[in-house]
């Protein structure tokens, strides 16, 4: 999935990550807005997107590209 940029991505996955869900940031392979999202049924994709809402509501912005 790519972000806005690479400090949207970073909020994703650690925002992510306390609600319990292994997020890949993909910034090791020199892609620093993109992360990558793996689920396995719809009731934890739909868990995932919700958290993920959450995150971005939740998390405060650290720059003024988001």
């Amino acid at each position: 999935m790519r972000c806005l940029d690479a400090d949207t991505a970073a909020r994703c996955v650690a925002g992510l990550a306390e609600r319990g869900f292994a997020i890949r940031h993909l910034v090791r392979f020199g892609l620093p807005e993109y992360i990558r999202i793996s689920t396995t049924d719809l009731p934890t994709t739909d868990r995932l997107l919700t958290a993920l809402k959450e995150t971005l509501r939740d998390t405060p912005r650290r720059s003024t590209a988001c």
